[in-house]
């Protein structure tokens, strides 16, 4: 790219062929993700360094539709269980999900917080979506775009539930819409580890025993999270 910065039309035709190479490689990553059933590892995630992963990724898109950032995120790194490879996609997925919600300009707001569970959200500006939508979206080969596949939000909900987790959305036509992932705490996850060893019921902060068996919102309380 250096080469050509006397060649503008050259060096924007290499722009475009980079970024078609990298829509080309995000689908077929969805594709990949979406037929296959992941094996996920289960290590420590700095799901702050993974969100960051991702709006490098997508700098140039983000540019290109002039797609402001803000960032609100705890102090220090905020850690989670999960497979940092899957988390990666998770959260690039969702931001470009975002970016493609916003027809041109706009704002997409990131927020990452410690806690029980770990809460991760990205917050569009654009045409939102209907309460109709909401109860498909995750739904294989649905789709509100003109030219989406309906595969990247599938596959955030089966590689999320891969590792433990949840996602949701929240949203309202006119107003955007907000997508949350919420994933287990490392420390948590390390208390479940010692009371299994002792052969006792693994419990959450504040003494609740957690149940052994069930559904990801007993695991993880997506209700609670949304204040209902």
């Amino acid at each position: 790219m250096d080469d050509l910065g006397d060649r503008p039309p050259a060096r924007h035709l290499v722009s475009q062929i980079a970024e078609g190479i990298k829509d080309l490689n995000h689908l077929v990553s969805n594709i990949l993700g979406f037929t296959r059933s992941p094996v996920p590892q289960r290590k420590s995630v700095d799901v702050v360094a993974a969100v960051e992963d991702g709006l490098r990724y997508t700098t140039a898109l983000l540019a290109e539709k002039r797609i402001g950032i803000v960032r609100h995120y705890d102090e220090g790194p905020v850690l989670a269980v999960g497979d940092p490879g899957l988390v990666r996609q998770v959260f690039l997925n969702l931001i470009r999900n975002a970016v493609q919600a916003m027809e041109e300009e706009g704002t997409l707001t990131v927020t990452a917080t410690g806690g029980s569970p770990v809460t991760v959200s990205f917050r569009d500006t654009g045409s939102g979506i209907s309460r109709d939508q909401q109860e498909h979206i995750f739904d294989p080969f649905f789709t509100t775009k003109e030219r989406g596949t309906g595969l990247g939000l599938a596959v955030v909900r089966t590689l999320v539930e891969s590792i433990g987790g949840e996602v949701a959305v929240t949203g309202c036509p006119g107003e955007g819409a907000c997508f949350t992932v919420l994933l287990l705490p490392v420390v948590e996850v390390e208390s479940q580890v010692v009371d299994a060893k002792k052969g006792e019921p693994a419990t959450l902060a504040g003494g609740q025993e957690k149940p052994q068996t069930g559904g990801p919102d007993t695991a993880l309380g997506l209700d609670a999270a949304r204040g209902q």
